[in-house]
């Protein structure tokens, strides 16, 4: 077994890479938002 400070590492490594995927998701949305036609109406 791994000691818990490498688990609690491993832990907010995938803190930190689940906000950077949200992150990339809302600013894609938001360029898509921008970029569409129906956002002019």
């Amino acid at each position: 077994m791994p000691p818990l400070c490498d688990s609690s590492q491993s832990m907010q490594y995938q803190n930190n890479e689940k906000k950077m995927v949200s992150v990339i998701l809302v600013a894609a949305i938001i360029v898509v938002a921008q970029t569409s036609p129906l956002s002019s109406h």
